[in-house]
């Protein structure tokens, strides 16, 4: 058995099963795809996604042969859930209500009151965490919600769901990314307003884009975190890269770094090092997009050989073009 972090899922369309209260918690962005079969969903985000330009089109159609549509939530953060490879059973996760907690606000001296009657928790003990702790704990006892293990099919590669968060608000957006010594247009402006913080994994896991409100460069990474590993890079390493932007975070810890000239690159934790893999923003994107076709994590040290076999048989069976 496998488990979810989610604190909810509903497939789509749902328009008539979705609580109100979690209706309440989506942006405006979702509305139109609750009552949506597959097909309406791909026509909607098709639409929306039409003028985005051409270097984004490999990305855009990725995400579109995406199947079982579902919108989900973790922690106030919501997202359309698109499965490549979709096949088998598909499962709703209902919200469940709890004292401590509504889809969009988390109550943290209720929560403390729950964690103590119901772990038994010293009030004492309870009362000294952070708030973030305490939400931990609250989430973790409440327990994950059972899902089946993801399908395989003959080709044995497994389904691989990716979460497409809503638009940014592009009021500031120029100004955000002039603080970090990018153009206020351009291609990584067009990337953010439609793909912000799209993820490979579930919301509040490791795997996936950064949203751009939370960037942070390696050097400011190394002041305001516990464990950073742009420390244990040579000092040659550390002056090259020390502006550029966490753009992406890897399953396996790693991350993507932007540098202010759009180049990109692996920052490998175990190997402190960084190596770089893209000459510009538009090259990362498209081998990103690529990258999607393995249905794996993706990270500096590319897909298992399972993984490319896999990808392999399904190309070698597809018809080819007129």
């Amino acid at each position: 058995m496998s488990y979810t972090y989610l604190d909810w899922r509903y497939p789509l369309p749902c328009g008539d099963r979705i609580p109100e209260d979690v209706r309440k918690s989506l942006s405006p962005w979702f509305l139109d795809l609750l009552p949506g079969t597959l097909t309406d969903v791909r026509e909607i985000l098709s639409t929306r996604w039409k003028k985005i330009p051409r270097p984004l089109a490999p990305l855009r159609e990725r995400i579109l042969e995406g199947g079982k549509p579902a919108i989900v939530g973790r922690l106030g953060n919501n997202f359309l859930e698109l499965t490549l490879g979709a096949r088998g059973q598909d499962q709703e996760l209902p919200w469940i209500p709890r004292t401590w907690s509504t889809p969009t606000q988390f109550f943290p001296d209720k929560a403390r009151e729950y964690l103590a009657k119901e772990r038994a928790s010293s009030k004492k003990e309870l009362a000294a965490m952070s708030d973030e702790n305490v939400r931990y704990l609250a989430y973790k006892h409440f327990g994950r919600q059972p899902l089946l293990h993801p399908y395989r099919g003959d080709d044995g590669a497994p389904e691989w769901a990716v979460y497409v968060a809503p638009p940014v608000d592009d009021s500031r957006l120029a100004e955000h990314l002039r603080k970090f010594g990018f153009a206020p247009d351009g291609l990584l402006a067009e990337f953010v307003r439609a793909f912000d913080g799209f993820r490979e994994s579930e919301p509040d896991l490791a795997g996936g884009f950064i949203p751009h409100r939370q960037w942070i460069t390696a050097e400011q990474d190394l002041r305001v975190s516990k464990y950073s590993w742009y420390e244990h890079l040579p000092a040659d390493e550390k002056r090259e890269w020390k502006d550029s932007v966490l753009l992406f975070h890897a399953r396996n810890g790693d991350h993507v770094l932007l540098h202010p000239t759009q180049k990109a690159g692996w920052m490998l934790h175990e190997e402190a090092r960084v190596e770089p893999r893209w000459p510009t923003f538009e090259a990362f994107v498209a081998g990103y997009a690529d990258a999607l076709e393995y249905r794996w994590p993706f990270d500096g040290y590319g897909p298992s050989t399972e993984a490319v076999e896999a990808r392999r048989a399904r190309e070698s069976k597809r018809k080819p073009r007129k």
